[in-house]
């Protein structure tokens, strides 16, 4: 196992004596603040929030800033504490992303529930574990948007060809409108190949005078107009009746049968899994558990240390999901 922080600093040739005049004031700040984090000094400071204004202020000197503050090499499993938006440029050969990023939808839950919210028979359990163990989730639409499809634009380069995305989101409600993700998650270079529908069997909108949400969507792209197979995974369907994890160590976990059925279906042994937004590391499990090997960033320490904790156990576990099957092949888009 190996455990390593890293702050890497590219300076360009222009500005570089500024630059560098400030570079022990950021080391410095940057030290504070995850002694703060370390000592419980202030439980209010996010983590990530940190990590995003370290990297702006790095950018208003004109500098690259590739944040990397720790890496542990468990079994076939690469996991990274930091920044995804840092990090993704220095990946390569990925043969599939499965993931699910923050919502943008959370910051409510950190005011005084109220209605059924408050009931501990109903929602009130959900919000006292948002509010202890949550993370920031809340940029305007329209800059949430903007984010999550330049991201995924930028990870396209990542990838191998015949490489394939699932991409967790669900239908959200702003100001009275309907936001499908179908209608603005389009991030450059992928293909929207397939939605699927993830039944929940059952939900959470109480105050909501409509009916209640019991679904989210799961959409796959493909690199290209070739992508690997494996037909044995055609019967799954496009409505996925798969029950919401209820033992979670993360808020909003998904169940380890959603990213089990998008590798089986899209890969073979050995090939590469990538999650950007790692979390407890639901999918690093899943890799694990099917002999893939994984790539996980997440930029909560306390989510990435269960995440650790939980592959490390699944290492030692025998496995539950593998089995022989046959080699998955390249199609070619209709």
């Amino acid at each position: 196992m190996v455990e390593r922080g890293c702050l890497a600093i590219d300076l360009p040739a222009r500005n570089t004596l500024s630059a560098l005049q400030h570079l022990s004031e950021l080391v410095r700040a940057l030290i504070a603040c995850v002694v703060v984090i370390n000592f419980g000094e202030n439980d209010a400071i996010s983590f990530a929030n940190i990590i995003n204004t370290v990297r702006v202020y790095v950018l208003t000197l004109g500098i690259e800033c590739y944040l990397m503050l720790r890496e542990e090499i468990i079994g076939d499993c690469r996991l990274l504490l930091g920044d995804c938006r840092a990090i993704l440029p220095t990946l390569s050969n990925v043969d599939i992303v499965v993931t699910s990023p923050p919502y943008n939808q959370m910051t409510g839950l950190l005011r005084p529930p109220s209605g059924s919210w408050a009931r501990k028979d109903f929602g009130r359990a959900f919000v006292d574990k948002w509010q202890a163990d949550g993370y920031t989730d809340d940029l305007p639409e329209a800059d949430y948007q903007t984010q999550q499809n330049e991201l995924f634009s930028m990870m396209r380069s990542t990838m191998n060809p015949t490489g394939s995305l699932f991409y967790n989101h669900q239908v959200r409600w702003r100001d009275g409108n309907c936001i499908h993700p179908v209608d603005w998650f389009k991030p450059a270079g992928w293909r929207l190949r397939t939605e699927i529908v993830w039944d929940r069997c059952g939900g959470m909108m109480f105050n909501a005078r409509m009916f209640c949400r019991f679904d989210e969507r799961i959409l796959w792209f493909t690199a290209s107009n070739h992508w690997t197979w494996n037909q044995s995974s055609v019967g799954d369907g496009t409505v996925w009746r798969i029950a919401r994890e209820q033992n979670k160590e993360h808020p909003v976990e998904f169940p380890i049968e959603i990213p089990i059925r998008c590798i089986r279906a899209v890969s073979n042994p050995d090939d590469t899994v990538l999650d950007p937004f790692m979390g407890s590391g639901t999918t690093g499990v899943a890799c694990v558990n099917l002999g893939r090997q994984f790539i996980g960033i997440e930029i909560e320490p306390r989510y990435f240390d269960i995440a650790c904790r939980r592959i490390e156990e699944a290492y030692r576990q025998p496995s539950l999901f593998a089995e022989p099957a046959p080699r998955a092949v390249q199609e070619t888009l209709l």
